[in-house]
């Protein structure tokens, strides 16, 4: 039993838990490719995520700790990045994610957080990321922004799964 279970998205906090610590470079490569389409929506983003964690920090302080912690929790498994990030001579895209401070889960830290702070997001998640472009534009609901990243990752697990 989770400490996040009374939650409405705890089946779903659960799922990318799993998904994120069995393939994070899967995360990771979802990650770089919606951040490489657009630097603005990056920042937005970036912006985003930051004000939803808030968000999720003030509504479950204690429980979103917990499931902060849970997503440190994955390997790097981009041993060479992390080689040169101790180096102190990191890529460019290295040098967001040491800003960011969260190496590796920068990645699915708006995921979570959106599951967190919104009861009713998870009518999202399955949904084609060109969808939730769309829906973004339309609404600018955050969910639509920084489920993105779920949606291409989930997308590049079943095209694995499927060889």
């Amino acid at each position: 039993m989770n400490v996040w279970d009374h939650l409405p998205n705890a089946v779903h906090i659960d799922r990318v838990l799993a998904s994120f610590s069995a393939n994070p470079e899967i995360w990771d490569a979802a990650y770089e490719k919606l951040a490489k389409i657009n630097d603005k929506t990056n920042n937005r983003y970036l912006t985003t995520q930051d004000l939803v964690i808030t968000l999720a920090n003030g509504r479950y302080r204690k429980l979103w700790s917990i499931i902060r912690d849970q997503t440190m929790q994955a390997p790097v498994r981009d041993e060479p990045a992390l080689q040169r990030i101790l180096r102190g001579v990191p890529s460019q895209y290295e040098v967001q994610v040491l800003h960011l401070g969260r190496w590796p889960s920068y990645t699915v830290l708006g995921t979570m957080a959106s599951l967190v702070a919104y009861d009713d997001c998870s009518k999202y998640l399955d949904l084609p990321v060109d969808q939730l472009k769309m829906l973004y534009i339309l609404n600018e609901h955050p969910v639509c922004l920084l489920l993105q990243n779920a949606a291409l990752a989930f997308a590049m697990e079943r095209e694995l799964a499927l060889g």
